[in-house]
């Protein structure tokens, strides 16, 4: 199984958003890493910490709540060069309230949001 470049992987996803990579995104690639996930593995797990942001190179997920009663409700899917995580969670470092679960096996770059922000705010 190859490695995904991330540099060419995050400069593509970055076109396809209309953005253009340069010096200001430079630090954002030092926190990056790879993922793989396998069909029904969770990204992030409702009631746990997520701190990351994740940008889909490929597969599909889905965001879901899970009701006291154990009933599912799908919150939005994602595909191929979306971005995706409990954004709020990680804002509030609160629990994420939904979970994120790979529908198709997933390749996936992600960054601390806190980092992010971080050199955003620089």
């Amino acid at each position: 199984m190859s490695s995904l470049d991330i540099r060419q992987f995050f400069t593509a996803w970055l076109e396809a958003q209309s953005l253009a990579f340069d010096a200001t995104f430079e630090p954002w690639l030092e926190g990056m890493r790879e993922h793989r996930f396998e069909r029904e593995e969770l990204l992030v797990s409702a009631g746990q910490a997520s701190t990351r942001i994740f940008f889909l190179a490929s597969g599909l997920v889905r965001l879901f709540y899970t009701t006291p009663e154990g009933k599912e409700r799908n919150k939005a899917f994602f595909g191929p060069f979306d971005a995706t995580g409990a954004v709020s969670a990680a804002m509030t470092k609160q629990p994420a309230p939904f979970s994120i679960e790979a529908l198709a096996p997933v390749t996936a770059v992600s960054v601390d949001f806190a980092a992010m922000l971080e050199q955003v705010q620089t």
